[in-house]
């Protein structure tokens, strides 16, 4: 790999590591060239602006592999893995989502990108917008509650407790038993 490949790598890693668990709005390019150690030139280079670069993070949010779901019980479980996953930057599919779709201005892509990826999956393994919209506040729900109201009644994100407590949450939501 180039140098030159290095770096756009390294920029692309480190805005979605702030962008998603900070927030669009709360980021600048100063923040992201700082972390990559590098000039902030090299941000428009590469990615043209920060809305650029913001986008360019949006091609790591997983979808939902519909191929390999037949059942309410692998639904549960592939998106109970897609939304406890973390890396190594902390930044998840989750965090980008509840940190920015209200921003003004990506609010909307972000909001876009989630009905594109899991919402119209949701609706055709599920078979309703009803169960697809129950399911999406379920995880997302729980989300809040550990991220961003922080509540001391909820186990920590990579325990098992954790996932078996989602897990029952999407089961709820779609009145599936077990």
């Amino acid at each position: 790999m180039s140098k030159s490949q290095k770096t756009k790598t390294a920029l692309l890693q480190n805005a979605q590591a702030l962008f998603w668990s900070r927030g669009y709005s709360n980021v600048s390019v100063r923040d992201v060239a700082r972390a990559t150690d590098v000039d902030v030139a090299l941000v428009s280079r590469y990615f043209g602006s920060k809305l650029g670069l913001f986008k360019a993070t949006l091609n790591d949010v997983p979808p939902l592999n519909t191929d390999a779901i037949t059942s309410a019980d692998q639904l549960i479980e592939q998106v109970v893995n897609l939304f406890t996953a973390t890396n190594d930057n902390n930044a998840t599919a989750t965090s980008l989502i509840l940190r920015n779709t209200t921003d003004p201005e990506v609010g909307e892509m972000v909001r876009e990108l989630y009905k594109r990826t899991w919402y119209q999956s949701l609706i055709q393994i599920l078979g309703s917008k009803a169960k697809a919209t129950r399911f999406s506040a379920a995880v997302l729900g729980m989300s809040i509650v550990e991220k961003s109201l922080e509540l001391d009644g909820m186990p920590p994100h990579q325990s098992g407790e954790y996932k078996l407590e989602l897990t029952t949450f999407l089961r709820a939501s779609i009145g599936a038993s077990k």
